[in-house]
């Protein structure tokens, strides 16, 4: 099972916790079945992680398929995603919250992944 640590934006941290935002939508294909959730600043730590299925389309499609849990506004999905020909949906499955934030020292990462990196090993 490979594992990637993604970056997401505490708004975004906060409604996958909750149940909101079922899917995390990305411009480009990440080849794990895992991800590992590091929250952007204030945070700036690992805090939870979830297993995933990824869904390729059209933007449209995409949107059509997953807006009942996307956690977004139709604009703002549409914003990311302008231009692009497609969309790739990852749904998020078996969420765990880890019970107090992990730095990423730990995962023998150095910097915050841009969107995502893949872990070794």
């Amino acid at each position: 099972m490979r594992t990637a640590i993604i970056s997401i934006k505490p708004e975004y941290v906060e409604k996958i916790f909750s149940g909101e935002k079922k899917f995390e939508y990305r411009k480009n294909y990440i080849n794990a079945s895992r991800f590992i959730i590091y929250e952007t600043a204030p945070t700036s730590a690992v805090v939870g992680m979830f297993n995933t299925s990824v869904t390729k389309a059209t933007p449209d499609s995409i949107w059509r398929y997953t807006s009942h849990s996307a956690g977004i506004s139709k604009e703002a999905f549409f914003e990311y995603f302008n231009g692009e020909k497609k969309a790739f949906a990852y749904r998020i499955c078996s969420i765990f919250k880890f019970p107090k934030p992990i730095p990423l020292e730990y995962f023998g990462l150095k910097r915050p992944p841009q969107s995502f990196c893949y872990l070794k090993g």
